[in-house]
C-alpha cells in the first residue's frame, strides 16, 4: 500500500471517527454498535466523494462543527483530491476499537 493511500485512509478515518459521537443512542441509551455505524461511515465518503458537504457535516456535532465546518470540509476534501488524485471507490470496511473505547 502506498504512503499516499495510507495518509488519506488515516485522515478519512479520523473524520468518520469525528461522526461517531453525533450518532444516535441506542433504545438502551448506550452508544451505537460498530456494525451500526458502518453504514453511516459509508454513507459520509459518499456524501464527500458526491460533493454534498452539507449532509456529511449534518451529523457533526457542536465541537465537530466548530473544528471542521462545512466550508473548511470542503476545502480538505479538495486538497486531498489535489494530493492524492481522484477519489475512485470505496472497496470495504474496516473497524478497529481504540484503546480509549475500550
Amino acid at each position: 500500500m502506498t504512503t499516499r493511500i495510507k495518509i488519506t485512509l488515516i485522515l478519512l478515518a479520523c473524520l468518520l471517527a469525528s461522526c461517531a459521537p453525533a450518532a444516535q443512542p441506542t433504545a438502551q441509551g448506550g452508544s451505537p454498535a460498530l456494525d451500526e455505524l458502518i453504514p453511516l461511515a459509508t454513507a459520509f465518503v459518499d456524501q464527500l466523494s458526491g460533493g454534498n458537504f452539507t449532509a456529511a457535516s449534518a451529523r457533526f456535532d457542536a465541537a465537530m462543527k466548530a473544528a471542521l465546518p462545512e466550508a473548511k470540509l470542503k476545502d480538505l476534501w479538495a486538497q486531498l483530491q489535489t494530493q492524492l488524485g481522484a477519489f475512485q471507490k470505496q472497496v470495504g470496511t474496516r473497524t478497529a476499537q481504540s484503546p480509549s473505547s475500550a
